[in-house]
């Protein structure tokens, strides 16, 4: 669980366009050479396909690999396509790390959220939950969906879903009451998210009688 909940840290390579010999190049044959090499460097659905058949349930090396290079659209519609399923654990734990880095288009999360309740593993609502935050205008997509987990046993479950409950808001929806209710949870876990909630939507605890 705690591989599956820890921080994706990849760092992309810049993109650097070297030309062999004195001579350089055409104006038509620079453009093509970094067409060239930007396409074949993404990954593609079979990338995917690979990386998510190598995941142990545990060690995520075979999804971090994958992320060294962006991927291409169709490698976006084959991550996508993989949960529900048997890999939607994998699945979504590498569009998670995606959303944290602002490597995905909110367009395609927005569908990932659409395939939420159809989701097996407990897991891979755990990662869709915790991509909200990222994501606030498409977190609405979420919200009817997050009642089994408000008390789910498993406390990340129960933190998440309230983290996306609250991005899922209305604008018009005072949650002050709601976040400062989160803050007396006699879980840590709750406490530290409630007050990062309190941060991000200016709830006012300094003059909370």
């Amino acid at each position: 669980m705690d591989a599956l909940d820890a921080s994706c840290a990849c760092n992309m390579s810049e993109f650097t366009d070297c030309v062999a010999g004195d001579k350089a190049p055409t104006f038509p044959r620079l453009v093509m050479g970094r067409v060239f090499r930007q396409t074949s460097a993404m990954r593609q659905p079979e990338d995917i396909d690979t990386a998510l058949a190598a995941f142990d349930g545990t060690h995520t090396e075979p999804l971090r690999a994958c992320l060294a290079e962006d991927l291409s659209p169709a490698a976006e519609a084959a991550l996508l396509s993989a949960f529900p399923g048997t890999h939607e654990i994998a699945a979504t734990w590498l569009l998670k790390a995606l959303v944290e880095k602002g490597r995905i288009g909110n367009g395609r999360v927005a569908d990932a959220f659409e395939r939420f309740s159809q989701l097996t593993e407990a897991d891979a609502a755990l990662h869709l939950m915790q991509c909200a935050q990222h994501v606030p205008d498409a977190a609405p997509i979420l919200r009817p969906h997050l009642a089994p987990y408000y008390g789910h046993k498993k406390i990340l479950l129960r933190v998440w879903a309230f983290d996306a409950y609250c991005w899922g808001a209305p604008p018009d929806e005072d949650l002050s009451e709601r976040i400062k209710q989160g803050l007396n949870d006699r879980s840590a876990a709750m406490r530290a998210r409630s007050k990062a909630l309190a941060r991000d939507f200016g709830v006012d605890l300094e003059n909370d009688a």
